[in-house]
């Protein structure tokens, strides 16, 4: 092999260098033996080893056989310890995850045969959520290490220009698959996940959208990808965005059926009788004026719950239950209403308000409800056996306490909940078997048990919490199918689990969390598009991921961060007018910040940090009156702060400070 000795030889003749000819037929013989197409730079690796142990102008093949340290292998060998070196340059965040994923993504898995090299464009290679310019600096140095190779590949053409160049991208070798046992160890740990990954791939590439199988093996995949874990795959822009398709078509498709005829039933009622039209209809007969009612009914009671599970119907809601109370007002004018027709009036305004409520507007939502008491009350002191008006009276008792635990009142809430409670307590002992008043029951309990525990009263709040699982319990024992009674038994669990967690016995904690998290994982697999699931099953990991960081398991917590993470961005970037997904997205780069912090990686943590000052400002300005979020603001802020002066950035964090005392002042720089 001419070329190759000339390669070998010539670059030391011009350096009066001497290469001892045994030494040349080593290396021809061994770089003959690699199956690659281009042994050049397999050969420019090994003399870059063997020239910084030059002595004395001269090469030996002694020299060789030390750097080999005599292991058979020979080149594959020099080779070994060559990657291993270029691997440990690169020190930036991350960065080592992602050459990983590079070089396993050159790697053509064979079915029974060797495992060969994959050609891939640059783009190809880029991963969803890859920082700024961090696949380009690892992929030069990978480059510059003689790992993978570029060039340019076929000139693709397009309607309005001549053509793009797209770069591509190659292993170097062969060897560095059957002869680096890094490589070949990242290969065996994740061959399942690998074959998987490019199934699911190149299904996206096809576009369109997913079947329902489909859709809830790429939902779980994409779930598993946000863990600590699956990380080192990453997934393309692609595949989540025929996931975001998919998951929005479906949501459509089901809130179609949702409504159903319903729904085209109701609108047509709502939107067609306009005010002129009643006034000037001949029919105008007191049954007209009760169809109509009829109709705003369906809206209150049905049509707007099953909204409140489809992402971003909020706007939809909101014209919905405004144009029902018009025409309540207007049907009101036109002939007596009966009592039902007063009740809806009264669960509509209820409605609007739990709206404003997910929107943070807590003054509005406090205004409606109080409203609705007034009328409520009224009703209940008229008639007091009347239990339709009692347990009504309850709920809005339970509201206004909602409301208080918001804005951090807490006696005003347990003053509010105490209220209902003494109504559920009296309805559910006068009718053991009605099942809506026990779960009434469970849900004061619990509500009473929450506020004792954000006031420090642990032992008050695990009674409350006991005797509402209790309750739920049974219930859920009753009917395993009724999935609201599966998901109070969930929530209860969680309950337990906060309470373990605050109580220090962390195993108890992780045991009821657990619990929680199989009952959340099974109701989101079956509808990936409930958000209320969803948001269960992101919260489940969010509370495994507390008891993990208080256990010292950081890389357990990260996995389950991640995990929650993954998902409320699905959720808030669908819906990005509901206030408590945005929160909820807050809190996971919150949690996933400190994490950083305690592993010592202080630039990961102030990009956590930095995401959730940026929810946590629109947050606190869309409502200056919620002090939960103000109080979240001002965390962001000291977080941020304490992460410069761990840094010994003294100026930055001065410049925090400033920000924390002039929230709508310039955009702070970057730390």
């Amino acid at each position: 092999m001419p070329g190759l000795r000339d390669a070998i030889v010539e670059p030391a003749r011009h350096a009066s260098v001497h290469i001892d000819a045994a030494l040349v037929e080593r290396l021809i013989r061994e770089i003959d033996r690699d199956r690659s197409s281009v042994p050049l730079p397999l050969l420019q690796v090994a003399l870059k080893e063997l020239w910084a142990h030059l002595r004395w102008r001269y090469l030996t093949l002694a020299d060789y056989e030390r750097i080999v340290n005599h292991d058979h292998r020979g080149l594959a060998a020099v080779l070994t310890v060559h990657a291993e070196a270029v691997v440990q340059t690169l020190t930036g965040p991350g960065d080592r995850s992602v050459a990983q994923r590079i070089l396993l993504d050159l790697v053509h898995l064979g079915e029974g045969r060797p495992h060969t090299r994959r050609r891939r464009t640059l783009d190809d290679l880029r991963r969803s959520g890859d920082t700024p310019d961090q696949l380009e600096r690892v992929l030069e140095k990978l480059v510059a290490g003689r790992l993978v190779t570029t060039s340019d590949g076929d000139r693709t053409a397009t309607a309005d220009e001549q053509g793009q160049l797209y770069r591509q991208v190659d292993l170097a070798h062969d060897t560095l698959i059957t002869g680096w046992p890094g490589l070949a160890g990242w290969i065996a740990e994740r061959r399942d996940d690998l074959r998987t990954q490019r199934r699911l791939e190149a299904r996206a590439a096809g576009g369109g959208v997913l079947t329902g199988d489909e859709l809830s093996e790429y939902t779980r995949w994409v779930a598993w990808l946000a863990t600590h874990a699956g990380q080192a795959l990453g997934a393309s822009e692609a595949l989540r965005a025929i996931v975001r398709r998919s998951l929005r078509a479906r949501r459509f498709r089901r809130g179609a059926l949702a409504v159903g005829l319903t729904a085209a039933t109701t609108f047509a009622i709502v939107f067609g009788l306009t005010t002129r039209q009643l006034r000037e209809e001949k029919t105008k007969t007191q049954r007209s004026i009760g169809e109509a009612a009829k109709a705003v009914q369906l809206i209150v009671f049905e049509v707007d719950d099953k909204l409140r599970t489809v992402a971003g119907a909020s706007p939809v809601r909101e014209t919905l239950l405004e144009r029902s109370r018009d025409l309540l007002a207007e049907l009101r004018k036109l002939g007596n209403l009966e009592v039902s027709d007063q009740r809806t009036a009264a669960f509509g305004k209820v409605a609007q308000a739990d709206l404003a409520l997910e929107r943070g507007h807590l003054p509005e939502a406090n205004t409606l409800y109080l409203e609705v008491l007034a009328d409520v009350q009224k009703r209940a002191d008229t008639e007091p056996s009347n239990t339709t008006w009692q347990s009504d009276l309850a709920v809005t008792y339970r509201k206004l306490g909602g409301v208080a635990v918001s804005a951090s009142r807490l006696e005003d809430a347990r003053g509010w909940f105490d209220k209902a409670l003494a109504i559920t307590k009296t309805l559910a002992a006068a009718d053991p078997s009605n099942t809506t008043w026990q779960r009434d029951l469970a849900v004061s309990y619990d509500r009473l048990g929450a506020v004792a525990m954000s006031a420090g009263k642990l032992d008050d709040a695990h009674d409350w919490f006991d005797k509402s699982l209790a309750v739920r319990r049974t219930l859920a024992a009753a009917d395993p199918s009724n999935t609201t009674w599966q998901r109070d038994l969930a929530f209860s669990y969680i309950r337990l689990g906060q309470f373990g967690g605050a109580a220090g016995k962390l195993d108890d904690a992780r045991s009821w969390f657990d619990k929680a998290l199989a009952i959340a994982k099974t109701f989101a697999a079956a509808d990936p598009s409930n958000t209320t699931w969803q948001r269960d099953l992101a919260s489940s990991y969010q509370n495994l991921g507390e008891v993990a960081m208080s256990a010292g398991k950081l890389d357990d917590a990260r996995g389950w961060f991640d995990s929650a993470l993954i998902v409320r961005k699905t959720l808030a970037v669908v819906d990005p007018s509901n206030t408590d997904w945005r929160h909820d997205l807050a809190a996971s780069d919150d949690r996933l910040g400190i994490v950083a912090v305690s592993a010592g990686k202080l630039d990961d943590a102030q990009g956590w940090f930095d995401k959730a000052l940026t929810v946590g400002k629109t947050l606190a300005a869309a409502d200056p009156s919620n002090t939960e979020w103000q109080r979240d603001l001002s965390v962001s802020y000291e977080r941020l702060g304490a992460v410069a002066v761990s840094a010994g950035k003294l100026d930055h964090a001065r410049l925090v400070r400033q920000d924390l005392r002039n929230p709508k002042g310039p955009r702070r720089r970057r730390l």
